[in-house]
């Protein structure tokens, strides 16, 4: 590391992990080093961010001020924009796997999500080889949770930490996490090697029945956590009785996908899985067609599970009639 104005052996009895910056100098939005203008990657970049003005156990909406925000000028350094670039790449390369079991990433979100991913890896030492989708997949669903907070920016926005101060930033590279921080990576990361080895099987619904969407009994994943997850769903806007109370179900990891694109569990999401179940979404999409009176497998009052993906619904019937243009 070249000369600094400030101590960087962190053995030094002066040594300071976070440093006030010099005159023109800027923070790494990744790993928080001190940028003097020469190590500086790209134009800055300024960050809103608001006080955290009360403590956490202050009353809600009672006499609240409201947050003060104040502007945070950021840079980037050599190594966190080659691991941008890397993020990209590997976004390129395997678009559908930036994803957790809850979400789907896109675009610049995913490549910010998987930097996270990828700088928490650095940080332990780790560079793992990437070879198929299925491993970016574990990956994300391992680290993320445990990186999401790393970056030096993390600590401005939206909401400042309490410390998280304009014009400073780390004498040494991720100077500013903590050292459960690495302990947790390093655990996430050790389930990751665990997982990516396990051989997927079929994982039976929790209580014997069938996902409340789209009716199977079983799903082949790595584990049961994989294959079915516990959510509340209105059976009114599912194709049931309207007015019906919410139920507590479990549904598969097929159904939580296409729900982490959509964003709701309504009809919407009924009508995609539909059309894929009957070999039909790309004919579907070209014209916008939408299914009508389509119901999730759990308004229909069947106890046994289905052994394909919506096999209650007349599969034969819709594709026939995406095909002859019914719809239009």
């Amino acid at each position: 590391m070249p000369n600094r104005p400030f101590e960087t052996d962190p053995n030094a009895r002066d040594y300071q992990p976070i440093v006030t910056l010099p005159p023109e100098w800027l923070p790494c939005d990744g790993c928080g080093l001190a940028l003097p203008i020469p190590e500086q990657v790209g134009p800055p970049r300024e960050l809103t961010s608001y006080e955290r003005v009360l403590p956490p156990d202050a009353p809600p909406l009672v006499g609240r001020p409201r947050p003060r925000p104040f502007f945070t000028t950021m840079s980037r350094c050599t190594d966190c924009s080659a691991r941008s670039e890397q993020a990209a790449a590997l976004v390129k390369q395997y678009p559908r796997a930036i994803a957790t079991s809850e979400f789907s990433f896109h675009g610049s979100h995913a490549v910010e999500q998987l930097e996270r991913v990828l700088a928490g890896l650095a940080i332990i030492e780790q560079a793992p080889t990437i070879k198929n989708a299925r491993a970016m997949h574990l990956l994300m669903e391992t680290m993320l949770p445990a990186t999401s907070a790393i970056l030096w920016s993390s600590r401005f926005a939206p909401v400042a930490l309490r410390d998280a101060k304009s014009k400073t930033g780390t004498a040494r590279p991720w100077a500013h996490l903590r050292a459960d921080d690495a302990t947790r990576m390093r655990q996430a990361y050790a389930t990751w090697l665990r997982r990516r080895t396990e051989v997927p099987r079929p994982h039976p619904h929790p209580d014997g029945s069938g996902c409340y969407i789209c009716g199977i009994g079983e799903y082949v994943a790595e584990t049961t956590g994989a294959a079915w997850q516990p959510v509340r769903l209105n059976p009114g806007v599912l194709g049931g009785q309207w007015g019906a109370p919410v139920v507590e179900a479990h549904v598969c990891a097929d159904c939580r996908a296409v729900h982490a694109d959509i964003g709701a569990w309504g009809p919407t999401l009924l009508d995609k899985l539909v059309l894929q179940a009957a070999g039909v979404q790309p004919l579907a999409d070209a014209h916008d067609l939408q299914p009508n009176g389509v119901q999730a497998w759990g308004t229909t009052g069947r106890k046994r599970p289905n052994p394909t993906p919506f096999e209650h619904v007349n599969l034969a019937q819709l594709a026939d009639d995406v095909r002859s243009g019914a719809f239009l």
